[in-house]
């Protein structure tokens, strides 16, 4: 998995919303369902800040890889996370 902060398409989370997610993951768990999305190349298309709270916290990141085009890739992040 690469995180290339240049290849995300949301703004970074503000430092207490991002602090109240990794609280989460580490109290609860990664809800089912909510992968990190990754391109074939292993670049994270969706889920940015699930992948830094989880290497922080030392606990495995659930996967996906999913194909989507290079045009749609805004669309398809707007889309999961508005």
């Amino acid at each position: 998995m690469r995180t290339d902060p240049a290849f995300q398409y949301l703004p970074p989370m503000a430092e207490g919303d991002y602090q109240r997610l990794k609280e989460s993951i580490a109290r609860h768990g990664f809800l089912a369902g909510n992968e990190v999305l990754l391109l074939e190349d292993g670049r994270i298309l969706d889920g940015h800040h699930r992948a830094k709270a989880c290497a922080e916290l030392g606990i495995q990141c659930p996967t996906r890889v999913v194909e989507v085009p290079e045009e749609a890739r805004w669309d398809f992040v707007y889309l999961m996370n508005v």
